[in-house]
């Protein structure tokens, strides 16, 4: 059952993206930029609990609307990679963490102001993790049990919300974004506050 949440996920990303850029509309108004993003990253391990960690990561970005018909709605997509190192401790497992993902979300925008665009969106993030030289130590800090490694594909939900500022003179729209990343199963907790420029 696990692997079938992947395999439609795989299925439905191409889906979207094909039937937006098919769209005359979409594809002429489609946007691509970069986010520069704070987060909060933390691992669900089957082996035991692990600290938090904070971090700097970009993003590739593009967003297309959905279409004619519903000018406040878009698909926002993201890619990312990003690496960091968990800390152990007597009841932390420590770990080398690596993380590739994309994320599909659908975002609907509120025409409030003049002057910017509240938005707020759910989707989906596809992520192929791997986590290396697990352990953790005893009271003297020496190694108390080393685990093996993983490597796994997991699915999360994604909400978000955010504000975009109409675009300024160069045709460059800046924006901001809150996330919050859960995985269904054991894999990367994320919380994050990122910065975005789209063309």
């Amino acid at each position: 059952m696990g692997s079938l949440k992947y395999y439609i996920l795989l299925l439905v990303l191409p889906i979207i993206l094909f039937t937006s850029v098919s769209n005359a509309y979409s594809y002429q108004n489609s946007r691509y930029g970069a986010s520069v993003n704070f987060g909060n990253l933390s691992v669900s391990d089957p082996s035991g609990s692990t600290e938090s960690k904070s971090k700097l990561f970009i993003n590739g970005i593009m967003t297309l609307p959905m279409n004619r018909n519903y000018p406040n709605w878009r698909y926002w997509f993201d890619v990312s990679y990003t690496s960091f190192d968990l800390e152990p401790s007597i009841t932390n497992l420590g770990q080398q963490v690596s993380s590739f993902s994309i994320t599909s979300i659908a975002q609907k925008g509120f025409n409030v102001s003049s002057e910017f665009r509240p938005w707020i969106g759910l989707g989906l993030s596809l992520s192929l993790n791997d986590f290396e030289n697990r352990f953790n130590i005893d009271r003297d800090g020496y190694i108390a049990d080393h685990f093996s490694n993983r490597s796994e594909t997991n699915l999360g939900a994604v909400f978000n919300v955010g504000l975009s500022l109409y675009p300024l003179k160069n045709g460059v729209f800046v924006g901001s974004n809150f996330s919050v990343f859960s995985p269904f199963d054991d894999g990367i907790e994320l919380t994050k506050l990122s910065i975005f420029f789209l063309l």
